[in-house]
């Protein structure tokens, strides 16, 4: 890959164009290897390694997703596109699910999430009735009604398709 773009350039002491290519490098977290596809940056001028934030941020969630999927947990891809089916924020996904406002953020962004949380994602993720469980009970004390909902109503779609997958599937949450 050789795409011109800016970034700091310790040597030329300046933001300047570099190109970019992908190795394949090999990162020990917490005792486990993991080979990672990174780029790498170098000054158009002179050669020298730069460094670019967004390149930079890249390469480090590749390492936490590349630790996640060796020991079976969710990516950060994988959690952001579960909280995109239900069509809330990362703050108000996290508050439905009794967590802090930012957890869910940090997820997304590479923190490795326990095993318990990894659990309960995969969970509601399968089956929306839990989760639909977890919006009765505190989605109407922490979204606003009109978020409330209109992820309520998703629920239920995600429902309703899932019934229609498996029409013998008993509901966890009664019709009132």
């Amino acid at each position: 890959m050789s795409k011109s773009l800016k970034g700091f350039c310790p040597e030329c002491g300046d933001y300047v164009d570099f190109t970019s290519k992908e190795i394949v490098r090999t990162f020990d977290s917490k005792g486990i290897s993991v080979d990672v596809l990174q780029k790498e940056c170098f000054c158009c001028v002179c050669g020298a390694p730069v460094f670019n934030e967004e390149i930079d941020r890249e390469n480090e969630l590749a390492i936490f997703d590349a630790y996640k999927e060796k020991v079976g947990l969710l990516t950060s891809k994988q959690i952001k596109d579960i909280r995109g089916k239900f069509g809330l924020s990362a703050y108000s996904f996290a508050l439905v699910l009794g967590m802090g406002g930012k957890t869910i953020t940090r997820y997304e962004n590479g923190s490795i999430q326990s095993r318990m949380v990894d659990f309960f994602l995969k969970s509601i993720s399968k089956d929306p009735e839990i989760f639909k469980v977890c919006l009765l009970e505190s989605g109407s004390k922490v979204l606003k009604e009109k978020e409330y909902q209109k992820c309520l109503a998703k629920v239920d779609r995600l429902i309703s398709e899932k019934t229609k997958r498996q029409p013998f599937a008993k509901p966890l949450v009664a019709k009132n």
